[in-house]
């Protein structure tokens, strides 16, 4: 039995703060109340501190994925303040690999070897169960992976039967726990999904009652094209609807107008479409991604051959971005003793310019590995924090700062990091302090700092 004494409980429920004290049973909350002669086998003394529900990471990085295998303690989203992360939500997701191969995910850099011994959701689940966990862990079914496995390297839509292999295999890791279906496109790959595709996708979510997590195609170039392809999906089928990722990167502020529009438009669909943003001070993107348009088709092998061709190199290099600040975040193992270095002492050390060191890097690592670009939080962020159908990922601290900027309550800003995505996967259990609910917990202190984090009433992570 765990009794954290003295503490500002914040429920994550939007309540106001109130003093109090917890009691931990097992793995679930048993008791709240005043408890100042009740004896227990741990006891944590709040000391007037912030106690409040684990945060929910409902759109955990790609290119932290495979983290969970490799790094099962998960010691540096505990420190946080995260207690269940949910990954897949950007289409590419562990499980189901019809293949047995994290190919999807080589583009971050993310190939360390693995033993591969899983194909399905509920496979998977049992080697997660095997694993010295420290944080709750829970996926979507990614469409791109299950899709790229399907079609191979073949372009165009795919067939009536392909298709109906897809959406087989999605509905069949839904009913082996995962929380919906997610389908991202943003990517070169995702790029080439025709809406009919989306829409049986979307289809299928809605008939078994779980949310379609969207990425929106091309929205740095036609917001509004993008946002109407979301509206026509959600109202025509009724699917319960997350956009991730919302605000692009780098948006300049001639973009910021049709972006406002945009956002009206889905502002008002309706209570079944929520939308993500994250805030924090870099972004993590994939090599690829900084290649124009006109490069980013076919395979990542086909891109990086681009790279090295000297008659591209040229148009390529017009197109590149400068990327001040930024730093190198993720290599394959042979470039591993580049990761930390910004771009600038790259750049410096090959008598470069940035953008000629940023080509370079391309090169020699054939576009696998991300660099994290630094994020300017604007005024626009703190806009549309206040969207109560708005769900915030990120760091906790930048997440913070622009709610206090909104001035939204500290209740409010931590409800957003747990009741809300809790909700919105439909984990009742969840994202609350109260009786009977999963003793997932963090205290915070008046910095709103993380001084400890509970995962389960201080038991091992599990499959969410």
């Amino acid at each position: 039995m765990l009794l954290i004494r003295n503490a500002k409980i914040i429920d994550g429920t939007g309540a106001p703060e109130r003093h109090g004290d917890v009691l931990v049973s097992g793995k679930s909350i048993s008791a709240i109340g005043n408890f100042p002669n009740k004896n227990a086998e741990t006891v944590i003394e709040g000391l007037g501190a912030r106690l409040v529900p684990g945060f929910i990471n409902i759109r955990m990085e790609t290119a932290d994925t495979t983290d969970i295998l490799t790094n099962p303690a998960q010691v540096a989203a505990r420190a946080t303040g995260f207690t269940t992360q949910i990954s897949g939500g950007d289409g590419t997701a562990l499980a189901p690999l019809l293949y047995g191969s994290l190919e999807p995910f080589r583009k971050w850099g993310c190939t360390e070897p693995m033993n591969i011994n899983w194909h399905t959701l509920l496979e998977f689940k049992k080697v997660i169960s095997h694993l010295p966990l420290r944080t709750n862990f829970g996926t979507f079914a990614g469409y791109n992976a299950v899709r790229r496995d399907i079609m191979q390297s073949h372009a165009g839509d795919p067939t009536d039967k392909e298709q109906g292999v897809i959406l087989s295999v999605l509905e069949q890791a839904v009913e082996e726990g995962a929380h919906g279906v997610a389908i991202n496109l943003n990517t070169a790959h995702g790029r080439k999904i025709s809406h009919e595709e989306v829409r049986g996708a979307a289809r299928l979510a809605a008939k078994i009652n779980r949310p379609l997590a969207l990425r929106l195609r091309a929205q740095r170039e036609h917001f509004m094209e993008a946002a109407q392809e979301a509206l026509t999906l959600y109202q025509s089928t009724g699917v319960r609807m997350l956009i991730t990722d919302f605000l692009p990167n780098a948006l300049v502020k001639a973009q910021e107008k049709d972006f406002l529009r945009a956002y009206e438009l889905l502002k008002n669909a309706g209570n079944g479409l929520y939308m993500e943003i994250r805030l924090e001070e870099n972004r993590l993107v994939p090599l690829y991604e900084f290649l124009p348009r006109f490069a980013q088709e076919g395979t990542i092998e086909t891109m990086a051959a681009l790279t090295r061709n000297k008659n591209q190199q040229k148009k390529i290099l017009a197109c590149l971005p400068r990327l001040e600040g930024a730093r190198i975040a993720r290599m394959p193992r042979e470039h591993a003793r580049l990761i930390g270095v910004t771009l600038e002492s790259f750049a410096h050390d090959r008598s470069m310019t940035a953008k000629e060191a940023l080509l370079e890097l391309m090169r020699i690592t054939r576009l696998v590995g991300a660099i994290a670009v630094p994020q300017e939080l604007t005024p626009l962020h703190e806009e549309l924090i206040k969207n109560d159908r708005m769900l915030v990922t990120g760091s906790p601290q930048s997440i913070f700062a622009v709610a206090d900027r909104a001035r939204l309550p500290i209740e409010t800003a931590i409800m957003k990091l747990t009741a809300l995505p809790a909700a919105f996967l439909g984990m009742n259990k969840r994202g609350i302090i109260a009786e009977n609910c999963a003793a997932d917990l963090a205290l915070m202190d008046d910095r709103n700092t993380i001084t400890r984090t509970i995962v389960n009433g201080g038991n091992k992570g599990t499959f969410v």
